[in-house]
């Protein structure tokens, strides 16, 4: 359990000592064909000053994957693929998207949406947190009846932490994943800490004092103010004084250390785990949290690349480092139901797009001067809600709305329902509608044309729509007269 909280205290300092951001700058440009893209990608690594450097090889591989052509090197360390595509967007930066078209004689309609990194399966992702705390619940409840389970009260601590604690700590889990994916950096400094604060408050988890005990613990590394926190919520549902011997476990950190480690080993969960994550590798006890020398490994990693030094991956950071221990078990747990959040978001994304005219909808910024909308985001992993760039826009064939009605009737909104109507057709109903298009003329009563118009093979639903189309072509000239 020790390993533990020094598993937290890792993730903070890792946290503090820097980081590299990639930078991803994408360009799109609708073709007849399809689009064009470019992308332009580059590392940013943190230091005094920060500099710039080409991204790692593996990635930039994935990347050139992706385009199927080489990189063109540029300054500074960035490299720009460019590449020509069909409908769908390639998965250079992570995600998946489309850039389609419903061209009509009157106009196309173009529709550009992609998601970048990210997940948009909610249920599992949630699903996973549960089943992270649900895990750590079970482990604490066996480790806390091998310590207490004679207690006259033990029932009553049972209880506590099956239904009450399990279904907190839940709670918890969501709301971190709805702060990580709110992707606003105030409330990270603001409400999200107090409604934490206050969730642990009203449900007689801590007090003010216990806030200031946790601070002491980040600020030193010394789990001590922690422990005795858990040992007042033990003594208070066994309804025992915290300083007895009872709970002497707790004053005794190699002790401590010793029996939870002894009691995840023996669990089903490690042994599960080490079989999906080291094959036919047996468990033997390290010597070392696993957790904290992966971090430490992480920190050594990002101090090379700042330096310019080549790293090796392979190196033994602590003795037994690579070797699978309970404290890696938990810490992935932890990481599953909460941490990871905390650790995403690093990334820097700029899209823009090409358009001719303002878009109808979108989630970017529209560029009047440049006919561009673009979109500036940060980037997460794999997990927590992708962000989504959208935007769909009509270009209206002037030229052919104004031989057929004397002007450009359909624009905008009324261009992409005309094009929708159209889309919705079969190959005959669009044959017959094509027909009555060509037979409008400017100069001539066109109007009387498009209102005399039926599917020849007439039904209720069939009218229904004509008269939509009827009903959008007159609208929209008797209301611009």
């Amino acid at each position: 359990m020790r390993q533990m909280l020094l598993g937290f205290l890792a993730i903070g300092c890792l946290v503090a000592v820097g980081c590299s951001k990639n930078h991803y700058q994408i360009r799109i440009t609708p073709t007849d064909s399809g689009f064009d893209r470019t992308l332009t990608c580059w590392t940013v690594v943190s230091g005094d000053p920060p500099h710039s450097q080409a991204l790692d090889a593996g990635e930039l591989a994935r990347i050139e994957e992706s385009y199927g052509s080489k990189p063109e090197p540029g300054d500074e360390g960035k490299n720009s693929f460019r590449g020509k595509f069909g409908v769908e967007t390639p998965q250079d930066v992570g995600g998946a998207g489309t850039l389609e078209r419903i061209a009509t004689p009157l106009g196309t309609v173009w529709s550009y949406t992609e998601r970048f990194r990210g997940s948009d399966d909610l249920e599992a992702e949630l699903a996973k947190r549960r089943e992270a705390v649900d895990t750590l619940a079970d482990l604490t409840l066996g480790w806390l009846r091998k310590q207490f389970g004679n207690e006259a009260n033990f029932p009553r601590l049972e209880r506590f932490v099956d239904r009450i604690v399990r279904h907190d700590l839940k709670n918890v889990a969501v709301h971190v994943w709805v702060q990580e994916n709110s992707g606003t950096e105030e409330s990270v400094q603001g409400g999200f800490v107090e409604r934490l604060w206050l969730f642990g408050r009203e449900r007689d988890y801590l007090t003010l004092h216990d806030v200031a005990a946790i601070l002491r613990t980040l600020k030193t590394t010394d789990p001590t103010p922690i422990l005795e926190i858990l040992a007042r919520l033990v003594a208070r549902e066994l309804e025992i004084d915290p300083a007895s011997d009872t709970l002497a476990i707790f004053r005794d950190q190699d002790r401590l250390a010793a029996s939870w480690n002894e009691h995840v080993r023996g669990s089903e969960y490690f042994l599960q785990y080490v079989r999906n994550k080291y094959g036919d590798l047996q468990p033997e006890p390290a010597e070392v949290p696993e957790l904290v020398s992966n971090l430490v490994r992480e920190m050594e990693k990002r101090r090379a690349e700042r330096s310019g030094d080549d790293y090796d991956e392979k190196t033994p950071i602590l003795a037994n480092a690579d070797r699978p221990s309970p404290a890696e078990a938990v810490g992935d747990l932890l990481s599953d139901a909460f941490i990871h959040f905390e650790m995403a978001r690093d990334d820097l994304l700029e899209v823009t797009l090409d358009a001719e005219v303002e878009p109808i909808s979108t989630n970017g910024t529209w560029n009047e001067a440049e006919k561009t909308v673009t979109w500036k985001e940060q980037l997460g992993g794999s997990v927590g809600l992708p962000i989504v760039c959208a935007a769909t826009w009509a270009v209206p064939d002037e030229e052919e709305q104004k031989r057929r009605f004397g002007r450009t009737l359909l624009r905008g909104e009324k261009l992409a329902e005309y094009a929708m109507w159209c889309e919705s057709l079969s190959e005959k109903e669009a044959e017959q509608w094509d027909k009555v298009l060509a037979g409008c003329n400017a100069g001539e009563s066109w109007t009387e044309t498009v209102k005399s118009f039926q599917f020849a093979e007439e039904t209720p639903a069939r009218e229904l729509l004509a008269d939509q189309v009827k009903r959008l072509l007159i609208e929209v000239e008797v209301q611009e007269k």
